[in-house]
């Protein structure tokens, strides 16, 4: 644990477009810094020089961060002509901080507009597909259609899923199985 950094960020509204400031609190009078935006993979790393005490490293929030990224901050201090740090535990310090990032930019509208109110079995449809992106704008996509039964449905008790958060729920900093 003794080398464990805490890093946090205030920011809780996180969204495409805004600025998470992430702070840590340096022991180390002069140090590098690697920070890294990591989910399954490192997104975007860099270097910065830090000083004793507290830290800010400033995050812009982009669309694939979505649903969430990691910021890693692993602190080496400089060698400034003093004696050598002897130990692993004087020579670096790790923290890691999760960064929530809002979906709803994800989020797509689909209208159908079929040319019957209602079909018998083994009618052919004809339905009008609008797929529009959360700013409202036509969007091209693909398009899975199931025709079925209302009371099989209704017998099963059946509840539309809400599928953006399956498909972004949040992930970890390693690589997918």
């Amino acid at each position: 644990v003794r080398f464990h950094l805490p890093v946090t960020c205030e920011d809780k509204n996180l969204r495409p477009g805004s600025v998470a400031h992430v702070h840590f609190v340096s022991p180390f009078d002069d140090a590098e810094a690697w920070i890294k935006v990591e989910r399954e993979g490192i997104l975007e790393q860099r270097r910065q020089r830090t000083v004793r005490g507290d830290n800010v490293i400033d995050v812009p929030i982009v669309e694939k961060y979505a649903p969430n990224v990691i910021v890693s901050v692993t602190l080496l201090p400089r060698p400034n002509g003093a004696a050598r740090p002897d130990s692993a535990n004087e020579r670096l310090r790790i923290g890691y901080v999760e960064l929530p990032v809002a979906v709803d930019l994800k989020k797509l509208t689909v209208s159908l507009s079929p040319d019957r109110a209602s079909y018998e079995p083994r009618d052919t449809a004809s339905i009008r597909i609008v797929v529009r992106d959360a700013g409202g704008r036509g969007t091209r996509s693909e398009v899975a259609l199931w025709a079925i039964d209302e009371g099989v449905l209704a017998l099963t008790e059946f509840r539309t899923p809400d599928l953006l958060s399956l498909v972004y729920a949040p992930r970890g900093v390693g690589a997918p199985i």
